[in-house]
């Protein structure tokens, strides 16, 4: 059976306002005050996140989708420093002072990622390495938005005008929403709030799912 992208644009972009809304006004009933630094440090990263993410379907609202793909490199990014900075500098004892003045190579952070390990050895089995450059390579399909330069800025010259399939129009908000999803759920595991992360994740056990 043939997907319609559009008809499934739309219900997605349904789905990720609604969850945006209903997970902001969840979040306004925890307490996210701490003196602990990395708590701190995940929960700046998070709103900065969120910030983006609000943002983000703003220019979806409009119609701006190739605005909307620069915003969606700098929601990846940040996302995945935050689970960087609470995985691998968490256990370094690295000052935050020093974290945030600090630049990481994109790469660098994801490959360390896929080979974190607990002390029950359990990892993030390649979750974050469909980000890379050796899988789907989604960090450099986005930056070719923001560099001025590639395939894009090519069709843009030539015809004027951004065009982009509803495929890959789902592609990118699917992935979006999920991070928002699962950053969200992040969030609360870090500050130790195990049953709210039961409670998204439950909530949101369809969306989170894999595409077969």
């Amino acid at each position: 059976m043939q997907i319609n992208y559009k008809l499934e644009n739309e219900k997605l972009i349904k789905n990720m306002n609604k969850s945006f809304e209903d997970i902001y006004l969840y979040f306004e009933k925890i307490d996210f005050k701490t003196d602990d630094e990395y708590k701190r440090l995940n929960n700046t990263y998070y709103k900065l996140v969120a910030m983006h993410y609000g943002s983000f379907l703003i220019q979806l609202h409009y119609n701006k989708f190739s605005s909307a793909i620069v915003l969606s490199r700098t929601i990846l990014e940040v996302s995945i420093k935050s689970f960087y900075c609470e995985f691998i500098e968490k256990a370094k004892n690295r000052k935050i002072k020093n974290i945030l003045s600090q630049e990481y190579k994109f790469s660098e952070m994801l490959e360390q990622l896929d080979e974190y390990k607990d002390k029950s050895s359990a990892g993030f089995n390649g979750f974050f390495s469909q980000f890379s450059k050796k899988s789907l390579a989604t960090y450099q399909q986005l930056s070719l938005f923001t560099h001025g330069k590639g395939e894009y800025l090519e069709a843009f010259y030539e015809h004027g005008s951004l065009s982009f399939t509803s495929k890959q129009i789902y592609e990118i908000l699917n992935m979006m929403y999920k991070l928002f999803l699962n950053l969200s759920i992040f969030r609360l595991f870090v500050y130790g709030y195990f049953d709210e992360v039961k409670y998204l994740i439950t909530k949101y056990e369809f969306d989170l799912r894999d595409e077969e």
